[in-house]
């Protein structure tokens, strides 16, 4: 009989895909018969899509109450250096718990603070991170890059915090750098994210794909409605605003509603949305915090689904959409373009005229569009379902065997399995060695005539 694994799951996610993703691993892991803890801080809606199996919640303390308004603002200002110390110490005592725990592997997942997580640097098992994305805000504009300071026109308070917050963002990410060189494997969810992996940090990964509920997400016999729907959240690399564009490029007279389920609302953004939405004449409807019940039901009656974020990595939404059979306009970056090249949808360029002109094809004759995405449905069931993601992190997870030797303390455990004496005269002999030979090959003068005295048959010294 297979050995059956006890897997070690770190995660710090807010509601979203990428929950949704561990969610769904956890839940295959658990149904073969592994044994999976997981070990997590406080996160936002625990109760959402909570981890079928023994979750341990490990403090994490931010920042203390301060009385001095000295220290209140300092604090503020030095809070991207004080969160670190702090995710660093909860790591450590999430470390000590799994190294205690006799485990097999740990399945360590995105944290949504520091992409990368810090537990992996601790750990003395095998250890395999599933990286959703790298952490795009410090490697790409969202919607400018942090290096490049403050935007044009901003107060001078923004200007002095973007002056501490560079040097701060620079040590994140060495750390985060450090915690991703931490793990023996690191998983990817396309092939578009591990090209973002080795951009952002110079590292190879494994595309790992996910998978979705085909039981779950299949179609329905209910009518088709009046509205194009969004579902993700209300925030700026969503591009909820390019969709909406999309659909103000549609003549009044056959411009449907864009009904929008989120699961998160950036307030700033959802405020130019509402205006954006009035110049534009678009009915705009916002529902938050849709129960999943509910979504699948909108995916179901809605006439086309539009899926229009920057570079998403993989994208559930369109996936989802299309098992249901209902039609599905996208565009053409990130992710979307492998999940959905095989004909499951519409793909356009990220323009308004064009994403409007797909959504009009659709809308032109519903019954044909939707029977083009069923005839594909087998296809998408064959390629996407979670079975396969599971047998494919199942293998990635029982192939990771051999121990780590990080920089910061697990070395120890192979110092103490092969005594430490050797290892100590292996690094002392080693060092000196290679500083002789700079010193050599710099023809460092004292070296020359001290190896003349020692070998005087030599002239050369060698």
């Amino acid at each position: 009989m297979e050995k059956k694994l006890r897997i070690a799951v770190w995660y710090n996610l807010p509601t979203g895909g990428a929950r949704r993703a561990l969610y769904d691993h956890v839940k295959g892991l658990v149904e073969r018969g592994h044994t999976v803890e997981c070990f997590r801080p406080p996160v936002s809606n625990p109760e959402w899509l909570a981890m079928p199996t023994i979750e341990h919640e490990i403090p994490l303390t931010l920042f203390g109450d301060e009385q001095s308004y000295v220290k209140r603002i300092w604090k503020h200002m030095m809070r991207l250096t004080l969160g670190m110390k702090a995710m660093k110490e909860h790591s450590l005592l999430a470390a000590e718990a799994i190294n205690k725990g006799g485990f097999d592997v740990l399945f360590a997942n995105t944290c949504s603070a520091y992409h990368a997580p810090f537990v992996g640097r601790h750990t003395t098992i095998p250890s395999v991170l599933y990286l959703q994305e790298p952490n795009r805000f410090l490697y790409e504009a969202l919607p400018y890059l942090p290096w490049v300071g403050a935007p044009e026109g901003s107060s001078w308070r923004r200007k002095l915090r973007a002056v501490f917050d560079m040097f701060a963002l620079r040590k994140q990410a060495q750390e985060e750098l450090k915690n991703a060189k931490s793990y023996e494997r690191i998983l990817v969810n396309s092939y578009f994210s591990r090209e973002s992996v080795a951009r952002a940090y110079g590292l190879d990964s494994q595309v790992c794909y996910l998978g979705i509920d085909t039981d779950r997400y299949r179609p329905a016999d209910v009518p088709r409605e009046d509205f194009v729907l969004g579902v993700g959240a209300i925030a700026t690399p969503k591009r909820i605003d390019l969709a909406m564009r999309a659909i103000g490029c549609i003549e009044p007279s056959r411009r449907p509603k864009l009904l929008w389920a989120s699961n998160s609302v950036d307030e700033p953004y959802l405020a130019s949305l509402r205006t954006l939405a009035d110049e534009l004449r678009v009915d705009f409807d916002l529902r938050v915090l849709v129960p999943d019940e509910e979504v699948v039901s909108l995916l179901r009656r809605a006439a086309c689904v539009v899926y229009t974020p920057r570079l998403e990595p993989f994208g559930y939404v369109p996936l989802e959409a299309a098992a249901c059979g209902t039609p599905v306009v996208t565009i053409a970056e990130g992710g979307v373009r492998e999940t959905m090249a095989n004909g499951f949808g519409w793909i356009a360029d990220p323009a308004p005229t064009e994403i409007a002109s797909a959504i009009e094809d659709v809308l032109t004759d519903p019954t044909i569009a939707s029977a083009k995405i069923l005839d594909k449905r087998d296809d998408l069931v064959a390629k996407w379902n979670n079975t396969l993601a599971i047998d494919r992190l199942e293998r990635h997870l029982k192939h990771v065997r051999i121990p780590p030797v990080h920089s910061d303390g697990n070395s120890l455990a192979i110092a103490q399995a092969y005594g430490i004496v050797p290892i100590l005269s292996l690094v002392v002999a080693g060092y000196l060695n290679l500083h002789l030979r700079i010193l050599i090959d710099q023809n460092c003068s004292f070296v020359q005539s001290l190896r003349f005295h020692l070998y005087p048959s030599s002239p050369n010294g060698s």
